[in-house]
């Protein structure tokens, strides 16, 4: 038995195909579906698209938090963070 969620993102895969444009939390967001397309996306972080957190989330993470750092900022405080 497939539960509600699951139903409710097959309706939305089939009415809107996979890759559509909704709003999450307040904000525009895309859907991707299917393993290829994500790779492809995940891949091409900061070249293709770059991620955003919605304000709400930024609130309540923080501003200085690993989720709201991009990938070269990252990258150099895990390199600070293994010399210590």
């Amino acid at each position: 038995m497939e539960c509600s969620t699951g139903k409710f993102y097959a309706k939305r895969l089939e009415k809107y195909g996979p890759i559509y444009k909704t709003h999450l939390f307040g904000s525009p967001t895309v859907v991707i579906a299917g393993p290829e397309r994500v790779k492809k996306i995940l891949l091409g972080e900061h070249v293709l698209v770059s991620s955003v957190w919605p304000p709400s989330f930024q609130a309540v993470l923080g501003q200085g938090t690993l989720s709201m750092m991009d990938a070269h900022h990252h990258r150099l405080y895990r390199k600070v963070r293994s010399d210590l």
